[in-house]
């Protein structure tokens, strides 16, 4: 009787495993087919960023164009970053992500929790939010999203598209708007959803702060910059985070930075 019992808690546990396998299996497919659609968005062929592209733009968009872009640099629009991510009380988080807009982010990472580290994913593809989170890389300990969870999440893309990839902001789905000397406005629209965030400037063109125009606004302030391939990124960023996706403050240091090279089998519209 004993081996009996023994041997059908062994079944129950190999079984039990084999359904954690099949659901981290499944959802690294996700992950993995997301980023590929992702990276799939590149454009055909490079285009140099000119001055004269930015006619008929408010003063501070102009500013910061300049400021970000050096005339010649191809206008490469999805960026692969390295990032670290750090929060009140929790561990480190090691990330890498995709961004491109308007088509969408996508981030996985590693850390955060106090005691036990946690894997997680999250982002946007079109109009599918990704947010995943495992224990120990195998244990599933959160999925699913909130109401309003995809037009804060669209609007994360936006204020990710102004700091990492400025040349994405000079595409047609961006509309934009003076508020001030120093302020722009700017709307993004893709797949039905829809956000406007503010550029605030200083009179040389960097940026100040990037923020969400809603009540439960995302806000980030870039704090130092570094240059790479003829453009200036933020390489720390403070973010205040808060609506149906996020909650807190988070500290942002960019590790490294590449953008995608054009491919002509690339889905780029």
């Amino acid at each position: 009787m004993t081996a009996l019992i023994l041997g059908l808690v062994a079944v129950a546990l190999l079984a039990a495993l084999a359904v954690l396998v099949g659901r981290r299996l499944a959802a690294a497919y996700r992950r993995d087919k997301a980023w590929a659609a992702l990276s799939d968005k590149r454009q055909w062929v490079d285009r140099p960023f000119d001055a004269d592209l930015l006619e008929g733009l408010p003063a501070a968009a102009r500013r910061y164009f300049c400021f970000a872009l050096r005339p010649g640099t191809p206008m490469r629009d999805i960026a692969v970053l390295a990032t670290e991510h750090h929060r009140d009380g929790a561990r480190p988080v090691y990330a890498h992500a995709i961004v491109a807009a308007p088509h969408g982010f996508l981030r996985r990472g590693y850390g955060g929790a106090r005691r036990l580290p946690v894997s997680l994913t999250e982002g946007l593809v079109e109009t599918r939010v990704l947010a995943e989170s495992w224990l120990l890389r195998f244990v599933p300990c959160g999925r699913g999203t909130a109401p309003g969870a995809a037009a804060a999440a669209f609007e994360r893309l936006a204020i990710e598209a102004a700091l990492w990839t400025p040349a994405a902001l000079l595409a047609p789905a961006w509309r934009w708007q003076a508020v001030s000397d120093d302020v722009a406005r700017v709307a993004l629209e893709g797949a039905g959803l829809s956000a406007t965030i503010e550029l605030v400037v200083d009179a040389e063109g960097r940026l100040l702060a990037v923020r969400g125009t809603g009540e439960d606004a995302i806000v980030a302030q870039p704090a130092t910059y570094i240059e790479q391939d003829g453009q200036r990124l933020p390489s720390t960023v403070e973010m205040r985070l808060a609506g149906a996706c996020h909650r807190g403050d988070e500290r942002i240091r960019l590790m490294s930075v590449r953008f995608l090279e054009p491919w002509m089998g690339g889905s780029h519209n």
